[in-house]
């Protein structure tokens, strides 16, 4: 019997009654930014970006098993949620970022606000070495959740001199987040 690597099974795959597992839960949305609507930091060590304009809602593509999920707050760039099960998540954020002309190095992280935990980071990037002022970087992570807990995934970010936005052009998704369970 062949099984494709892709589907996992709560029992024996060879055996005929192998099941694929019950999906605890999982959930896919963006943030819509703009010219007008974004983010921003100024901060030479990681800290939170401020909202410029009216940041909707994130637009949710897929959930399920999640009863309480959402943006963190109307200025955060990224999503509370309550565990309705305990296990581990896979978070994953893609930023579109923008950092003003001149090589200033900056940087991203992936951060848990509860219990002041970073998942994932990508640090000491310049416009001059990537060739381009634009650019998206994918975050990852991993963290344990307990049933009935509320945890804040957010993006933040730092400069060694002037801006650097989360958004700030016409863009479909300035910041998509993925968040499912894994176990």
């Amino acid at each position: 019997m062949s099984v494709n690597p892709g589907v996992l099974f709560s029992s024996d795959p060879s055996s005929s009654s192998g099941s694929a597992p019950a999906i605890k839960g999982y959930y896919n949305a963006y943030f819509i930014g703009s010219g007008s609507n974004y983010w921003t930091t100024t901060s030479t060590t990681y800290a939170d970006f401020t909202a410029t304009g009216t940041l909707p809602a994130p637009t949710v593509l897929q959930s399920s098993g999640f009863a309480t999920i959402g943006g963190a707050a109307s200025s955060l760039p990224g999503i509370k949620l309550t565990a309705p099960n305990t296990g581990l998540l896979r978070v994953t954020a893609l930023c579109n970022l923008l950092l003003a002309d001149g090589g200033f190095t900056s940087g991203v992280q992936l951060f848990e606000g509860t219990s002041s935990t970073v998942l994932d980071l990508w640090g000491s990037f310049d416009n001059v070495s990537l060739g381009t002022d634009q650019f998206q970087v994918t975050l990852v992570g991993y963290f344990s959740v307990t049933v009935g807990t509320v945890y804040t995934f957010k993006i933040q970010g730092k400069v060694s001199a002037n801006t650097l936005f989360l958004g700030g052009e016409t863009t479909d998704n300035c910041l998509g987040f993925k968040i499912e369970y894994i176990e």
